[in-house]
Formats: structure tokens, C-alpha cells, sequence
């Protein structure tokens, strides 16, 4: 049984549970009862409307549950011809509160003959398409897991005919830990005055959230920010919506002077749960009750993409001067094994990482910069360019290194009218990469190993510089030696955005982020994101990613953009440098200078449509990247993919494994195998769209991908 598809990270890496919060969060989890024989898994856990149909839902007292009734009485048909057949009742809701699930749900069949007439079949081979769900037994009675919420196809078979019906499980959680809710949710729903302090800060409306990080945390104001303020005693009707997933709380702040709520996290993560059962579309809404009014709710659309972000980002801690390894989800860590050198080495910086995951390159000790070669999963040194880090060949600078790790492209320090190319672990130089004039800078090579993009620049030094342009070249590391050829100026600067730096190939190496600046230094640039196509002919601002929509507007502190190296959910996914307030948790908004580094550098993320077209921002608003330290000064975002998994290795989606494939073993385990023929899952390896399961799904950078509706 293969995978279709990315699946839900609460069935892939949670087991089935019962717990219980006290204080008003109650249990979210419930028993699954096993699936029937017929069971079938045959698609990823999408969310979506249902139609009109019968709603089942458990009682407070735990007791039965309202069920379906039959429209006819089962009657022999030993002479009469079934023309079709019809599951009832159709479409139907089931709804999970507080992990509670409903007593069985049974559906039946039944037939119409040939002269009309309405009969109960009793014999019916039943399937149901979304285990994550729940199960189906012989009898047609199903069992919602309480575990996520969606829709899936209930599917009927009798009489050699087929009949099919959708049955929605939503998810309803509830956050009440002062009972608030019997006295305050009418007040609430009565309210008419829109509230005159409540100013709402971050998250950025139309903001589209990947499943599998930490929740946002939802911060605003009561005021002008950024001078913030709030009531401790205020409370706060906070509400998510999605058709398959809802979630309210009652609650005060407990940070008055900075208001904000943060998600439960136990015994269940409730962000997972409305990002694993939604796709597409969700409402927050909050409202403030004062004591003396309720007021209506202020509101805004998040999107959700079915899919969990992939890979590692690396990036520079500024103020530790050292290189830190995030995976997504997690907490950054040091982890590189610095060389031994005397003096020894006090900072590791303008770093690269192979997109396979596999290889870290990174300059030592600023202007002394030779350059050396880490694994990315033990931090241990792999190559030092010289004799040790503070004896070799000066004049590393930024460097490029090769998808697959075996090659570095260095010597923006130089000054030279050349970067040099070398094999990772030789200081043999190979090639060199001349554009025919200025100084080459800011290197970054194509996922597909075919092209390089790098900066011009025309005055200044390898790191202070305010005039420069985009270029591109083919290379051929396969030929002997290595060539570069048709370089050529992709981008050039404008009088008010003279530096033009720091590009990043999209996953399918068609498309490349850059940043345009006043400066190549960030503190105290002016700075935004842009796309270009290859031939340069689609050029576009990232309006979108580049505004910092909150209650203080910053639009141009974005910098050093690179792309995650594969698309999921329908997107590229973007990880750039801002220095922009961070809802009323980072809210100073003086530009760093040469002694003072001014407002904060963090890493935000942003979806970027994965087919853009020609004069449409293909971004969306950005989020902040969760688990970084908000006292640190964050650089050089790096994403990578984790190096691939061997065949038998327990995986999510195919692009994790070495062969490109990820499907079920006979346990029913998501393991990496070999293609064993047939059509490819989303996620999975692909040579064109055709290769694709999905209808309407795209290949891109190797691997099936679907637009988000």
C-alpha cells in the first residue's frame, strides 16, 4: 500500500492516545478502533467543505449518540434488477469535542430496482479512504479516531455497483480555564462596538502557515504601538476556524504590558491539530471584554499548506560569531568542530551548504578568510585551505558550493576579477569564473548543479560596496576541467537601489531571489526582496514578504533570501533576514550603524507561489521562524535538505529518501523503497507532471507537487 501523498504529521509521528487537562482544556485524543478488512488508504489527509448531511455528535454525558435512519425497509429483490445504489445518509458530520468521539455512526445501502422501488442491501463490502479519521466496519458503522479533521470518501459496494459519500470529522477544542465561557460567550456574541484600543500586531493577515512548526504566537495592543500596553484584567475570546477544525479560548493575557496567547501545548499540541486537520483557508478572530463592554471581534484569513516544511537552515549567529545548525521545529545548536589553530580561530562565517545537506563551507577569521569544508551531521572538518585556518590563501569571502558537496566556488575577498573553483577537499584549482569585468561577488549555485548566479560590483571592497549588478552562468563540473560558459548580466542596479546581491535558485532552478539594497551591508540598508526568471524577462518585487503589515509598517529591511530546496504544499518556501519589529516582542526600530547594531536581525519565511506568473506577486506575508533567541543578531539563513535516507529508513515523503520514493511496507510503516512502478505521490520523485498521481499536480525540482486550491 503505497503513500499518496504528505502525510499527516499526527499519524506519521503520534500514537493514538486518551488524555485529560485539568483547568479546563480537556482531553483532545481518543481510541481508534481498528480498521475492518476493507479498509483502504488511498490519499493524503486533505480538509475541505462538506455538504449538507447528518451531523453526529458525542453527548456531554459520554452517552449514545444521535444517529441515521433508513428510508426503507429491508425487503426481498430476488426478482428484481438493482439499477443503482445510494450510501445513506449522505455527507455526513461528525463532530469530536474535546477528543470525545461519538458513538459509531452506521450508514447503510440502499438500492433502487429497475421499477423504482427502494430496497436495504445487506450484503456490502465497505471502504473508507482516510484511516487517519477513522474506520469502517462490515456492518457499515464508523468510528471517528477523534485524531485529526477532514474529509474522506466513504465508499459502498453491493450488487456489482458502487456508491460513494463523503464523511467529515471536525475537530472542536476549547481553552477554558476559568469557566468563563457560561457567563462571557453570550456577552461576546452580543457585542456591537467595534473596540477603540484593541490593535492587532502579529500574525500578518493572509499569512500562509506550512504544518509541523511551533504555533505563532498571536501579540497586539491596546494603543499605538510600538508603545504597547494592555489590562491584565481583560479577557479575551480568541477563536480559529476552519470547516474541519475549530478552537476557542477564554482567556486574560498574561503579559499585560505586552498582550499576547500562547497556544496549549499539552497533553496535545492544539496548533498541530488545526494545521494537521485544515487545508486551505482559516479565520482567527479576537475579541476583548473590558469588564464593563464586549466588543466585536477583530479578524483576519490565514492559509494553511498541507505539508511540513523540510530540511535544516544554518545561519549566523552574529553577536556569537559562529554558525548554528536549526532543524525546522526545533531549537538552533552549535555543532561545527572548529580546526586547531594559534591563535585559534574566533569566528566562522559567510558559509554555504550543499542543498543535498550533506557539506558546510565557511570562511575563517574575517580578512585573514581561507576557506574549510564541514559534514553537516557530525560538524567535523573536513578540508582547511592551507596549512590551518589562519595560514591559507586569504580572500575566501561568501562561496557557492555544488548541490552534491564536491564543489567550492570562492575569492570574492580577493579583489581579483575572478571567483576560483575547487574540488571540497583540494586546494587544486580547477577553474576560474571571470565575467570580463568588475569583481564577482555573493556566489550561489542551481539545485540542479547547472548554473551559477553572482554579483558584479563596480567600487568599494568584497564586503563594503554600494554598486553592483546580477549575473549568470552555465557550469559544467563533469567536463575536464570544469567550465563556465555564456555569463551574462541578469539584473542590473537602479539609482536608488545601487546593489543589487545575494541570489538564491528556486527549487526547480528557474527562478532566482535576490535582494536590491542601498548598500551590501545590512545595518542600516534599505533593502527588499525581488524574483527573476532566468532570461530575466519576469522580474517582480516580493511586495508581499517585503511589508511588515503590523502596527509599525517596515517594508524595506529584508535581506538574504535562499530558498528551501524543494516545494511542498503548492509553494517555495523563502527563509530571509529582517531586522523589522516583531509584534511587541521586538520593537525597537533604530537602523544599526558601524558601532551600534540597532534593531534586531531575525530570519522570517515566506510562501512564494510555486508557478509565478508575469506582473503577480507570487509572496505572501512572512512569519517569524520559531526557535531562534530574539537577544540574538541572526544572518545568512542557509536551507538544506537533511542528507537522504537509505532504502528501509522510516521517512515522511519521498524527497527524504535517496531513491526519491517513500511508501508503505507490509506493516503499513512509511519506509524509502525503490520505485516499484506505477505513478508518484505527492512528495515523491517525478520526470514530469505525467509522472504524477494527483490530478493537476506539478513536477518541479524532481519531485510531485500540488497547487493549493
Amino acid at each position: 500500500m503505497k503513500l499518496q501523498g504528505e502525510l499527516s504529521r499526527a499519524v506519521r509521528t503520534r500514537p493514538l492516545q486518551v488524555a485529560v487537562l485539568a483547568l479546563g482544556l480537556l482531553a483532545f485524543e481518543a481510541c481508534s478502533s481498528q480498521p475492518s478488512s476493507h479498509q483502504t488508504f488511498e490519499g493524503p489527509p486533505d480538509a475541505g467543505d462538506a455538504g449538507g448531511g447528518d451531523t453526529t455528535t458525542a453527548n456531554d454525558d459520554g452517552g449514545p449518540a444521535s444517529d441515521a435512519e433508513g428510508n426503507g425497509d429491508a425487503q426481498s429483490f430476488s426478482t428484481a434488477t438493482i439499477a443503482s445504489i445510494a450510501i445513506q445518509p449522505q455527507n455526513a458530520t461528525i463532530v469530536v469535542v474535546n477528543g470525545v468521539a461519538p458513538a459509531p455512526m452506521s450508514f447503510q445501502v440502499m438500492g433502487t430496482t429497475t421499477a423504482g422501488a427502494q430496497v436495504q442491501l445487506d450484503t456490502v463490502a465497505w471502504t473508507y479512504d482516510r484511516f487517519d479519521l477513522g474506520s469502517v466496519d462490515a456492518s457499515g458503522n464508523f468510528t471517528a479516531t477523534g485524531f485529526v479533521g477532514g474529509v474522506g470518501n466513504l465508499t459502498a459496494m453491493a450488487q456489482g455497483l458502487s456508491a460513494t459519500t463523503t464523511i467529515t470529522v471536525q475537530l472542536q477544542m476549547t481553552y477554558d480555564p476559568n469557566g468563563l465561557a457560561p457567563t462571557l460567550g453570550p456577552t461576546f456574541a452580543a457585542a456591537t462596538l467595534a473596540d477603540p484600543l484593541l490593535a492587532f500586531d502579529y500574525p500578518y493577515d493572509q499569512t500562509v502557515f506550512p504544518r509541523g512548526l511551533p504555533a505563532p504566537v498571536p501579540q497586539w495592543c491596546l494603543g499605538v504601538a510600538p508603545a504597547c500596553t494592555g489590562n491584565a484584567t481583560d479577557v479575551y475570546d480568541i477563536k480559529i476556524t476552519s470547516p474541519t477544525a475549530t478552537f476557542e479560548a477564554f482567556t486574560t493575557t498574561g503579559t499585560p504590558s505586552a498582550p499576547s496567547f500562547s497556544f496549549p501545548t499539552l497533553p496535545v499540541d492544539v496548533w498541530n491539530k488545526l494545521t494537521d486537520s485544515t487545508t486551505g483557508a482559516m479565520t482567527f478572530s479576537i475579541a476583548r471584554y473590558d469588564g464593563t463592554n464586549a466588543y466585536t471581534p477583530v479578524t483576519l484569513t490565514w492559509t494553511v499548506a498541507a505539508a511540513d516544511l523540510a530540511g535544516t537552515i544554518y545561519y549566523w549567529e552574529i553577536n556569537n560569531g559562529t554558525v548554528v545548525k536549526m532543524p525546522l521545529g526545533s531549537s538552533p545548536g552549535t555543532f561545527l568542530q572548529i580546526p586547531t589553530a594559534s591563535p585559534a580561530i574566533g569566528c566562522v562565517a559567510c558559509h554555504s551548504v550543499s542543498k543535498d545537506g550533506s557539506t558546510l563551507v565557511a570562511a575563517f577569521n574575517g580578512s585573514a578568510s581561507p576557506w574549510g569544508t564541514f559534514d553537516t551531521q557530525t560538524g567535523s572538518s573536513i578540508f582547511v585551505s592551507g596549512s590551518d585556518p589562519n595560514n591559507g590563501p586569504a580572500g575566501s569571502g561568501f562561496e557557492a558550493i555544488s548541490p552534491d558537496g564536491s564543489w567550492v566556488l570562492w575569492g570574492q575577498e580577493q579583489g581579483a576579477a575572478y571567483l576560483s573553483l575547487n574540488p571540497s577537499n583540494s586546494s587544486a584549482l580547477a577553474a576560474q569564473l571571470s565575467p570580463g569585468m568588475g569583481n564577482p561577488v555573493q556566489p550561489a549555485w542551481s539545485p540542479d548543479g547547472n548554473h551559477i548566479a553572482f554579483g558584479v560590483r563596480a567600487d568599494g571592497n568584497w564586503l563594503d560596496y554600494q554598486t553592483s549588478s546580477l549575473w549568470i552562468t552555465d557550469v559544467n563540473v563533469s567536463a575536464s576541467p570544469p567550465t563556465f560558459a555564456n555569463t551574462a548580466q541578469l539584473i542590473t542596479n537602479t539609482a536608488t537601489r545601487p546593489t543589487v546581491i545575494y541570489p538564491s535558485f528556486s527549487p526547480d532552478s528557474s527562478w532566482i531571489a535576490f535582494e536590491r539594497s542601498t548598500q551590501a551591508r545590512s545595518r542600516g540598508a534599505q533593502a527588499e526582496l525581488w524574483l527573476t526568471s532566468l532570461d530575466g524577462q519576469t522580474v517582480q518585487s516580493l511586495d508581499a514578504a517585503n511589508a511588515g503589515t503590523g502596527l509599525y509598517a517596515q517594508n524595506n529591511a529584508n535581506y538574504e533570501p535562499t530558498f528551501m530546496p524543494v516545494a511542498v504544499g503548492g509553494y517555495f518556501w523563502l527563509v530571509f533576514v529582517s531586522e523589522r519589529v516583531y509584534g511587541n516582542t521586538l520593537t525597537d526600530t533604530t537602523e544599526g550603524t558601524s558601532s551600534a547594531p540597532g534593531r534586531h536581525k531575525q530570519l522570517w519565511v515566506t510562501a512564494i507561489d510555486a508557478q509565478p506568473q508575469p506582473g503577480v506577486d507570487p509572496s505572501h506575508p512572512a512569519f517569524w521562524l520559531p526557535g531562534q533567541d530574539t537577544n540574538d543578531q541572526n544572518m545568512r539563513g542557509e536551507w538544506a535538505l537533511d542528507p537522504c535516507l537509505q532504502q528501509g529508513a522510516s521517512c515522511t515523503a519521498g524527497y527524504q529518501c535517496c531513491a526519491g520514493f517513500c511508501r508503505s511496507d507490509d506493516a503499513g510503516t512509511p519506509v524509502c523503497t525503490m520505485p516499484t512502478g506505477g505513478c508518484s505521490a505527492t512528495g515523491e520523485a517525478c520526470t514530469t507532471a505525467a509522472s504524477c498521481c494527483a490530478v493537476g499536480a506539478s513536477c518541479i525540482g524532481g519531485f510531485c507537487n500540488v497547487a493549493p486550491n
